[in-house]
């Protein structure tokens, strides 16, 4: 009976070790300012539009153009050769229904033609 006291004793010293790892002392202050920040963001990213923090338009704008200037446009080569596969791809896929299309139609006039008789 003993044991099973020192036992529990011992999982409540390691609890609290654990909770002293979890959160280590040595992190700038910085650094504890960003990832607060960047959790705060995730969370108001998760919020309805209502419940958000209302900017202004100038504001909206600047941060539209910060975005902006992250996004890595594509080449104008490597844009032509995307374009040209989307448009291969339309062809097929519309080649495609336009065959199934057109054979259906003739097998339910065949239907229709020998109910008919």
């Amino acid at each position: 009976m003993g044991t099973v006291m020192k036992n529990k004793s011992h999982k409540k010293k390691n609890k609290k070790k654990f909770q002293k790892i979890i959160e280590p002392k040595n992190i700038k202050k910085t650094e504890k300012n960003i990832t607060e920040k960047s959790i705060k963001e995730k969370k108001t990213k998760n919020l309805p539009i209502a419940k958000r923090k209302r900017v202004s338009v100038v504001q909206w704008g600047r941060e539209l153009k910060s975005e902006l200037k992250n996004i890595v446009w594509p080449s104008f080569s490597k844009l032509r050769k995307d374009t040209a596969v989307v448009f291969i791809c339309i062809f097929i896929f519309g080649s495609f229904i336009w065959i199934l299309d057109w054979s259906f139609l003739k097998i339910i006039s065949l239907v229709l033609e020998n109910a008919k008789s």
